[in-house]
């Protein structure tokens, strides 16, 4: 079982290549030996390890790319620009976002296979309409593939399309508590489908250094795998008929619930108003249970639910690669 990447999507299409590059020369150091790959993916495959009671051998493998990103962008009407040094690739002007990403993907696997007798696995990739000026509509289509995804592993990438995108993907992410990982990997040269400053490794030697060098720009955000979700909701339910509560009910649930302390509650202040030893809640606390709750409702529990969903909505499009 392979992981599935979830990522915003805007104009530059190496927001999705540039990090799964890194991923798929990580996987070839992994599956060659490489120590430093192979404790990069040492926490991978750990719910099917225990399902099942054997590991895979080489963990870690991309098996699905799902982006959001903007009808006009799925449809070739806004210009876009990218170059790859690597595969000889530049163009500026108006093309459908899904063109570039095939292309790249298909010579980056060639390249493997030519280079390391690496085969990838076929990698499907779902590109999802959305408003990306929109936080809501971004929250609810990513809280409906987090649910798809519940029995899945899924990383999530961090450095893709708007910031109401990205915000939207940490919101739902938090509250399935689905995502495994946050990452991101920051490049000046935007218009780059590869990783700057990294040279297209010729041999094992020279896979070695790249190794070394992607893990150093390697970024995660641990904080934000908690199910902040669960915890607010049976917050929100202290408030039912009352205005306010004491703050001792609050840590309460924080330690009786939720093997929280009480050093939680500066964490909180986004959603609650402390005043002594009452606690009153902020209308951020109803308008993300609200949210919640609207996620709550989706009749989809699986991935197969999820894309007929989003067939029938008429806002999926799929390339295969491959």
């Amino acid at each position: 079982m392979g992981v599935f990447h979830i990522s915003g999507l805007g104009r530059s299409p190496g927001a999705v290549t540039v990090p799964l590059t890194s991923i798929y020369l990580l996987h070839v150091a992994q599956t060659l030996g490489n120590i430093d790959a192979s404790n990069f993916f040492v926490y991978s495959g750990e719910a099917m390890r225990k399902d099942s009671g054997s590991r895979e051998m080489h963990p870690g493998k991309p098996e699905t790319l799902i982006t959001f990103t903007s009808k006009e962008l799925l449809d070739g009407n806004i210009e876009i620009k990218y170059s790859s040094k690597w595969f000889n690739l530049n163009y500026y002007g108006k093309e459908k976002i899904t063109r570039p990403i095939r292309k790249y993907f298909e010579d980056l696997f060639e390249y493997l296979m030519s280079t390391f007798e690496y085969k990838a696995a076929p990698l499907v990739i779902y590109f999802v309409e959305v408003d990306h000026r929109s936080f809501n509509d971004a929250f609810e289509k990513a809280g409906l593939t987090m649910k798809g995804l519940q029995d899945k592993e899924v990383w999530v990438n961090m450095i893709g399309g708007s910031n109401q995108l990205n915000i939207g993907l940490l919101a739902a992410g938090t509250y399935t508590a689905i995502p495994s990982r946050y990452y991101y990997l920051f490049q000046s040269e935007i218009d780059l489908l590869e990783p700057e400053e990294i040279s297209k490794p010729k041999d094992e030697r020279g896979l070695e250094k790249v190794v070394r060098e992607i893990i150093d720009k390697w970024m995660e955000l641990p904080m934000f795998n908690l199910g902040l979700g669960e915890l607010l909701r049976d917050i929100y339910e202290l408030f039912s008929i009352r205005e306010s509560v004491g703050i001792k009910e609050v840590i309460k649930v924080l330690e009786e619930k939720h093997s929280l302390n009480r050093q939680f509650l500066a964490k909180l202040r986004r959603f609650l108003i402390f005043e002594d030893d009452r606690v009153r809640k902020r209308p951020d606390l109803d308008r993300f249970v609200h949210m919640w709750r609207e996620i709550d409702r989706i009749q989809v529990s699986n991935f197969a639910e999820w894309k007929k969903k989003l067939e029938d909505m008429n806002i999926l499009q799929t390339i295969h690669v491959p």
